[in-house]
């Protein structure tokens, strides 16, 4: 469990309720509001988005009061959970297992000396021999990907043993 600083509890509290369905008719209510309240005033699209950002957590928090007190049987419970405050404590986990795959947080990963994805595989080459005989043979190899420091995720380095 960790503390979180307000400008980052409510950047995901926003998040949260960006990225939430039932939220989805409060927003384009309260970006309809903001482009009614600065109609014919000289705001790009990008300040009103940035003004939207900035004001809709707790004006969303309002209107479902509001509803609340007009007919609570109308909100649903996943609307009155998201409208409240979310806590300044946070539950932090050092990973966790996807399909019984285990996955580290960076920090833990950077403390060790090794880091290793788990993920392989066998692949098969052809060599070919330029000496006094040329021939060629099969051999087999594994290959792990590296992830160079600063790279991002989506890059991947493959190393092949293929000896």
């Amino acid at each position: 469990m960790r503390s979180v600083e307000e400008k980052e509890r409510d950047e995901a509290h926003l998040h949260v309720l960006q990225n939430n369905s039932e939220v989805h008719p409060y927003i384009m209510m309260h970006k309809e509001l903001l482009e009614k309240q600065y109609q014919g005033k000289k705001k790009s699209a990008h300040w009103l988005i940035g003004e939207h950002n900035r004001l809709f957590a707790n004006w969303f928090q309002k209107t479902v009061s509001v509803e609340m007190m007009e007919n609570a049987k109308n909100v649903s419970e996943t609307i009155r959970w998201l409208a409240g405050n979310p806590s300044f404590s946070v539950l932090t986990y050092e990973g966790y297992l996807v399909d019984e795959n285990p996955y580290f947080i960076k920090e833990r990963d950077d403390a060790r000396v090794v880091q290793n994805s788990g993920v392989s595989l066998v692949s098969k080459t052809v060599q070919i021999k330029v000496d006094v005989q040329k021939s060629e043979h099969e051999s087999e190899g594994s290959a792990q990907p590296i992830e160079p420091q600063g790279a991002q995720p989506s890059e991947e380095i493959v190393t092949a043993d293929t000896s």
